[in-house]
């Protein structure tokens, strides 16, 4: 990509085919959040993860009210965990992953990516049922240009920027 302007982005696209459904440019250390409801106990749990320097994604913290099937039970490795304001935070994961896939829920989960000041619906990005990655990637403002210019092709891409509001 030299000469053409790299940008971080955080993307989401699909499991199988590759298929880009959302893109949002990102720094070193910038968080996001991806919350749920547990399929189990139905009580909403919420994950952050940083953007690490060389386009990672490290597993920040987990919040949740009660533990349950799936969840942890006790601090495991480094991991300290934290009672506040009525909710477990569990913290000093030492986890990096080079993305993070997962399986859109077909009903109760209601999966939401949250970055910067913008939430999107999972569910309504990819469809119920739907495996997706979320990864760190570089792309060339050039790239960004041109697919934004004829996003208006697919209603489930998205190509915004930080200063766009939906």
């Amino acid at each position: 990509m030299v000469g053409s302007f790299p940008l971080t982005v955080l993307e989401v696209a699909r499991g199988r085919t590759g298929e880009v459904l959302f893109r949002y440019p990102v720094r070193r250390g910038e968080e996001f959040k991806l919350t749920f409801i547990h399929s189990i106990t139905l009580r909403r749990i919420e994950e952050i993860y940083q953007v690490t320097a060389d386009r990672q994604i490290a597993i920040k913290e987990m919040v949740f009210d009660e533990p349950g099937p799936n969840l942890p039970a006790f601090p495991e490795g480094n991991t300290r965990w934290i009672f506040e304001n009525d909710r477990w935070r569990v913290i000093d994961y030492d986890m990096v992953l080079a993305e993070i896939p997962m399986l859109v829920a077909q009903e109760v989960a209601d999966h939401k990516l949250k970055i910067g000041d913008k939430t999107v619906s999972l569910v309504q990005l990819a469809g119920p049922g739907q495996n997706i990655k979320i990864r760190v990637i570089r792309v060339s403002i050039a790239e960004l240009a041109w697919k934004r210019g004829f996003a208006w092709l697919s209603p489930k891409k998205q190509w915004i920027s930080k200063n766009k509001k939906n």
